[in-house]
């Protein structure tokens, strides 16, 4: 039910898309070029005739869902005028399916494996460095790292291949020649995707290892088969939960190594502004992630013991005192991630938004040099291609990655409170619908879902359009954490079903409780600013940063569009790489240790969370 709901949400998004792009739908949807005069129907009028665009709204719509429902995704209007969509499609589809698929296993077995490393010892040293490389995983952007790799491996160190998916001999090859062919162009695409995407399934399968761990063996079964059984639906968990994210970064590798995948032709429509095949991507990414979480929830849900619970209510935490908590969130900031993180999101912050103070006013302090000087007294980290301080350009450009971090930020805690509510007292219709509503959004891949919306909603500033459809994407995986954290610590508590009059009565326990929480909500939403700034730098790289102020996205780009990073200019193309990982590294490092900080005791209470179950929570694809 859950994904004829998402499949219909899906392609009504699709259609607003369409709605609210500047310029009139007929000459938006039909091939340019003026008058027809080659044989055949003119396609213009077919196109208008075909999907209603001179009706009313309401009949637009209905034709519009008939349409995509039925196959008829539209035509190419610049790419290859009058071509069908799936024409196109079609021959890049099968790159980006081996690769991802590739990716999205080897990504599951390295994060899962070494997650229970990490779970089966907590607390020690070895847990922390585990936690510690998973973080840093995840704040890498997928820009920098790609390209990094192919400056050291392509260029310097002429190993893999600069470009393509297959070599220009490849039809003259064997069945084996072609198929080590293809492994060996896809090696740094699939390292890009694994090495930046993996730390999720580790963060996910640690705190899911730790609690297995806690409830003891489970008799009668075989070691390896129990073993099996017992990590399979935490697995599948993940992969339902962090496909969307996978995809994402798979699409974006596409377009640095030369694939010819669905994340080029993307690339490629979003550059000729040729709306049918943005639209066909965005729609074939997501029915595909559809698939896949469905396919994950069935089977968690076939795996997992029947009489696990799969929806709780959280029981009355206790009255812990106000300063025990302000106690527990000091502790958790005084760790050293804690510490460190704080640090590094303290530093990035200020360095950007006093940048006027650092650096002086944005005109005399980016300009006025001369082009490509290295690193000097008279400019700290040298000047780009047209003469730009670096250093002032750093300190301007991390506003807007800034900005929807903070704005992410904020949303990702106020809906994590609303699911706190709506799971732990109010329960009911309430809960299911907060629940449904965040699901919902894991069917999007978030570059293409950005994208459309960006162009879409375009004004006056694509850079501010841009942040908002960030803040819109960035939170569902954090919230999916908060609701995981209030399963898994509250083991006492009861099914729905039975607590049909826990619902507003307790919410005398509302603040306690909350306060119980926080730490996990707080900590939830500093991942969402993390994501936010990876996902912004990228799109900026891609072109969608407003002017005249960069990002350091587009720094990164313009070090590779001027052959900057080719000639050896490594200051142009190394710090705004470093400023996009660690400010993405603060947040997540803050967001872990707030996360982790240690459950007080209540004062008087037969209920209190643990941070180690007694026994299972029946999480599922959507815990």
């Amino acid at each position: 039910m859950t994904a004829a709901v998402a499949v219909f949400l899906v392609i009504s998004l699709d259609f607003i898309f369409l709605e609210v792009f500047p310029g009139e739908p007929s000459r938006l949807l039909a091939p340019r070029g003026g008058y027809w005069i080659g044989p055949g129907p003119d396609p213009r009028l077919q196109v208008v005739s075909q999907w209603a665009l001179d009706s009313p709204l309401l009949y637009r719509y209905v034709i519009f869902l008939g349409n995509i429902l039925s196959g008829n995704w539209g035509i190419s209007t610049s790419i290859r005028p009058g071509a069908g969509v799936w024409d196109l499609i079609q021959p890049a589809l099968a790159p980006t399916i081996g690769f991802a698929g590739v990716a999205l296993v080897l990504t599951a077995f390295a994060g899962t494996l070494l997650g229970r490393f990490a779970g089966r010892r907590r607390q020690r040293i070895s847990d922390s460095a585990a936690t510690s490389v998973s973080l840093l995983s995840i704040s890498i952007p997928a820009i920098g790292l790609a390209l990094g790799l192919l400056f050291v491996l392509a260029l310097k160190f002429p190993v893999f291949p600069i470009r393509g998916d297959t070599s220009l001999n490849y039809s003259s090859l064997d069945p084996l020649g072609q198929a080590w062919d293809r492994i060996y162009h896809g090696i740094l695409p699939v390292a890009t995707v694994v090495a930046t995407s993996f730390g999720l399934f580790v963060l996910a399968a640690r705190d899911s290892e730790s609690a297995r761990s806690s409830r003891g063996r489970s008799p009668g079964l075989p070691s390896r088969l129990r073993s099996w059984l017992a990590a399979s639906p935490p697995v599948l968990s993940g992969v339902g939960l962090f496909a969307g994210w996978v995809l994402g970064i798979e699409l974006l590798a596409e377009t640095q190594f030369g694939i010819r995948g669905l994340g080029t032709l993307l690339l490629m429509s979003l550059s000729y502004f040729d709306f049918f095949v943005m639209s066909g991507v965005f729609l074939l990414t997501s029915f595909g992630l559809i698939a896949i979480v469905t396919i994950a929830d069935v089977l968690v849900a076939a795996l997992s013991r029947s009489g696990e619970a799969q929806e709780f209510v959280a029981a009355p935490s206790g009255h812990v005192p106000v300063l025990h908590q302000l106690r527990r969130l000091a502790a958790g900031l005084l760790r050293p991630m804690g510490r460190a993180g704080l640090a590094i999101v303290v530093f990035f912050a200020g360095f950007s938004s006093l940048s006027s103070l650092w650096v002086g006013p944005y005109a005399s302090a980016v300009g006025g040099g001369n082009r490509f000087q290295p690193p000097s007294a008279q400019h700290f980290l040298g000047t780009d291609r047209l003469g730009g301080d670096v250093w002032a350009l750093l300190a301007y450009a991390g506003q807007t990655p800034l900005m929807a971090a903070l704005l992410s930020f904020l949303l990702a805690a106020g809906l994590g409170v609303l699911v706190a509510v709506a799971l732990g007292h109010v329960g009911g219709w309430a809960g299911v619908v907060v629940d449904e509503a965040t699901f919902v959004f894991l069917f999007l891949s978030w570059i293409p879902f950005v994208i459309l919306f960006a162009l879409g909603a375009f004004r006056d500033s694509i850079q501010s359009v841009t942040v908002l459809g960030i803040v819109l994407i960035a939170w569902p995986i954090p919230v999916r954490f908060v609701r995981s954290d209030i399963v898994r610590r509250y083991p006492e508590a009861t099914r729905r079903a039975g607590a049909r009059s826990a619902g507003w009565v307790r919410l005398t326990d509302l603040g306690h409780f909350l306060l119980d929480v926080a730490p996990t909500i707080l900590g939830t939403a500093l991942f969402a600013a993390s994501f936010a700034v990876l996902m912004e730098s990228t799109l900026a790289f891609l072109g969608l940063s407003g002017q005249p102020v960069p990002s350091w996205g587009s720094m990164i780009y313009e070090s590779i569009a001027s052959l900057a990073v080719i000639q050896g200019y490594w200051w142009t193309f190394v710090p705004p790489v470093v400023f996009v990982a660690g400010s993405s590294f603060g947040f997540a490092l803050l967001g872990f240790a707030l996360k982790e900080a240690p459950w007080p005791v209540p004062v008087s209470s037969p209920f209190r969370p643990s941070p180690e179950p007694s026994r299972s929570t029946g999480q599922d694809v959507r815990a």
